[in-house]
C-alpha cells in the first residue's frame, strides 16, 4: 500500500493464512474473486464470512445466558467465551496444524475496532480483541447479567397469564436492544449468509437419502459437532438452512401476494421471479411428495428435483434464497461461491442480473468467487449501466432494468494466483480489465495460432 493511497474501513489484513500468502482488501458492497483453483479464493470468502458472523456468534452466547436455567456464572468472562468460540470456527474450515507461526489475520470494522487471529500463547488459542472492542463486550456482559438476575427473579413470581406475557415482552425488548448494542459494536447490521460450492449434494439426493444426512449433520449428540470431518461448516449451515426455508414454498402463492408487501418489493420479486423462471426453465414447488420443478411451456409438466439436471440443482436454492431475501427485505451480508456452477453463458449473465438486483436492495454486501469470464463480463455490464445511467438514464433505462445498474465505486475485483490479490479494475474505466477478463482465451488462441503457423508451414513444404 502506498503512502498516499486512502485507508478504508471496514478492511481484512491477511498474512500466510492457507494458500495466501498476503493480501489487504476493502470490504465493499459487491467483491469479485476469479483465479485458478486452490488458489485461496474460498479461504477470502470464508475468512471474512467468519469476522462478519462474530456478532452473532455473540448474540448466540447472549441468549443462551438468558435460556439457561441454572444461576449465571461467569467463570471465564463473555470475551473468552466469544473467543473460544471464533477459534473453534477457524478450526472449522481450515487445518490449524499446517498454519505457520507467522500467519496472521485482521479485520479492522473502524480504524481502532480490530479483531487479530493469530497463534496465541496457550495451544488452541488464536483470537485477541482491540482494547475498545473488549471494553464493549464487558459491558455488555454487565448488561446482561443484570438482566438475567431481574429476569429469574420475575420468573419465580410470575402469577397470571398476564404476567406471562409481560415476561416475554421483557425479554424481546432486551434482545431488541443487545442486537442494536451488537450491530454498533461491529459497525454493521447485516445478516451474514454463506451460499458454498457443492450444494447440489442437496438437491441431488433422493427425499429418504436427505432426511438421513440432515438428521446425522445437524444431531446435538455430539458426534456431529461443527469441526466434523464429514462436510464443510459453510454447506452444513446451508443444508440447515434450506431444510427451515422449505416450508416457505409451501404455500409460495400467498407468500408473494401477500398485503404486506410494499409496492416496491412486489415490483422487485416480479423482476427475480420472471429471471429465475428463465435460468431454471422452470420454477420451484415443494409438495407433500418432495420437491419438484414445474417445466416452462410443459403445463402441468414436472420433475423430481433430485432427477432435475444438474445445472438446476445447483442454482435452485441460490433463487430461493433470493426470493426470500427480497420478500422479507432482509439485509444481508451475501457470499455465493460458483453461481455460474454447470450453467449455460445465457444463464450466468442472468444470475449475474440477479446478483445485482439484490445488492441493490436494502443496503445488501454480495461477495462471489467464480471461474467463469462471463461472469465478469456480465458484471462489467451492469457497472458500465450504473456509469452511463447518471448521464443518460432513459437509454440506458430502455437497454437494462434501472434496478440492476451497479455504481462503479461499490465494486472490487480481484484476480488471486500464487498466494497474493491482484486489483484488477481500470482506474479509468472503472470496469474490469478486459485483458483480465479474456487471459484464458488469449492462452487458448495463442496455441491455435501456433498450430495454425505449422499447418501453414507444412502445406508450403508439400507445395514446394
Amino acid at each position: 500500500m502506498s503512502k498516499t493511497e486512502i485507508v478504508k474501513y471496514p478492511r481484512l489484513e491477511i498474512k500466510n493464512f492457507g494458500p495466501i500468502t498476503e493480501a489487504e482488501i476493502y470490504v465493499n458492497d459487491m467483491m469479485v474473486f476469479i483465479g485458478p483453483q486452490a488458489s485461496g479464493k474460498s479461504t477470502i470468502a470464508k475468512t471474512i464470512f467468519l469476522f462478519k458472523s462474530i456478532k452473532e456468534d455473540l448474540f448466540e452466547l447472549i441468549s443462551g445466558v438468558i435460556e439457561e436455567d441454572n444461576d449465571i456464572t461467569w467463570l471465564v468472562g463473555l470475551n473468552h467465551e466469544l473467543k473460544s468460540k471464533i477459534d473453534s470456527k477457524l478450526k472449522g474450515f481450515i487445518d490449524v496444524n499446517t498454519l505457520k507461526n507467522n500467519f496472521n489475520l485482521k479485520y479492522f470494522y473502524e480504524k481502532n475496532k480490530v479483531i487479530e487471529i493469530c497463534l496465541g500463547s496457550s495451544e488452541g488459542e488464536f483470537s485477541n480483541f482491540s482494547k475498545n472492542i473488549e471494553e464493549l463486550i464487558e459491558k455488555i456482559e454487565l448488561e446482561t447479567s443484570i438482566f438475567r438476575k431481574e429476569f429469574e427473579k420475575s420468573k419465580k413470581n410470575y402469577q397470571t397469564g398476564l404476567d406471562l406475557v409481560s415476561l416475554r415482552s421483557r425479554r424481546q425488548a432486551f434482545y431488541q436492544k443487545m442486537e442494536k448494542r451488537i450491530n454498533s459494536l461491529f459497525t454493521d447490521d447485516r445478516l451474514p449468509l454463506y451460499i458454498p460450492a457443492g450444494r447440489s449434494l442437496l438437491s441431488s439426493l433422493s427425499e429418504p437419502l436427505q432426511r438421513i444426512l440432515l438428521s446425522r449433520l445437524l444431531s446435538k449428540d455430539g458426534k456431529n459437532e461443527i469441526n466434523s470431518p464429514l462436510i464443510d461448516n459453510t454447506l452444513k449451515a446451508f443444508i440447515e438452512r434450506v431444510n427451515n426455508m422449505k416450508g416457505s414454498f409451501d404455500e409460495f402463492k400467498n407468500l408473494q401476494n401477500s398485503p404486506y408487501h410494499s409496492d416496491d418489493v412486489v415490483k422487485n420479486f416480479h423482476l427475480a421471479k420472471k429471471i429465475s423462471d428463465k435460468i431454471l426453465n422452470g420454477s420451484y414447488k415443494f409438495t407433500p411428495n418432495g420437491e419438484k420443478i414445474v417445466l416452462n411451456n410443459l403445463e402441468n409438466t414436472t420433475v423430481n428435483l433430485s432427477f432435475a439436471s444438474s445445472g438446476q440443482q445447483e442454482v435452485v436454492w441460490i433463487l430461493n434464497q433470493f426470493f426470500l431475501l427480497i420478500l422479507n427485505s432482509e439485509k444481508v451480508f451475501l457470499v455465493i461461491e460458483e453461481p455460474e456452477a454447470h450453467l449455460y453463458p445465457e444463464a450466468q449473465k442472468d444470475i449475474v442480473e440477479l446478483i445485482c438486483l439484490l445488492s441493490n436492495l436494502n443496503g445488501n454486501q454480495i461477495l462471489l468467487t467464480t471461474h467463469s469470464p462471463y461472469i465478469l463480463s456480465s458484471m462489467n455490464n451492469f457497472i458500465y449501466a450504473g456509469k452511463l445511467g447518471k448521464t443518460q438514464h432513459d437509454e440506458v433505462a430502455k437497454i437494462m432494468n434501472e434496478n440492476t445498474w451497479i455504481s462503479p465505486e461499490r465494486v472490487s475485483a480481484f484476480f488471486v494466483a500464487n498466494g497474493k490479490i491482484r486489483d484488477i479494475i481500470d482506474p479509468e474505466l472503472e470496469l474490469i480489465k478486459e485483458e483480465e477478463i479474456d487471459s484464458a482465451s488469449t492462452l487458448i488462441n495463442k496455441q491455435y495460432d501456433q498450430l495454425f503457423e505449422l499447418d501453414v508451414h507444412e502445406e508450403l513444404h508439400r507445395q514446394i
